[in-house]
């Protein structure tokens, strides 16, 4: 990893941070979100929006209530590669 992607990465883990409410002890479960939003976003064109919607839907979790576990210390599932290319045909590429 290079130190512009590390950036990258902690940039967005501390605004997914700071969307969570500031909570305690979450580092590496935001670090992670970070890193897969991040590489959907670099790999398939996607925002982190697009990212968390296919995370809720291979987990068949409720939004709302998976974004307030997640505050509470649990990881998040990647979304699938099927999912992607699903997204990916979509938006026409």
């Amino acid at each position: 990893m290079t130190a512009i992607e590390e950036d990258r990465i902690r940039q967005r883990a501390y605004e997914i941070w700071e969307a969570l409410g500031c909570p305690e002890g979450c580092h590496e479960e935001t670090w992670r979100q970070a890193e897969i939003e991040i590489a959907a976003m670099d790999t398939y064109g996607l925002n982190a929006a697009e990212v968390r919607t296919m995370q809720h839907a291979a987990a068949g979790t409720d939004p709302v209530a998976a974004d307030a576990s997640f505050a509470e210390g649990t990881d998040p599932a990647p979304p699938t590669l099927e999912q992607l290319k699903g997204c990916l045909s979509e938006k026409g590429t």
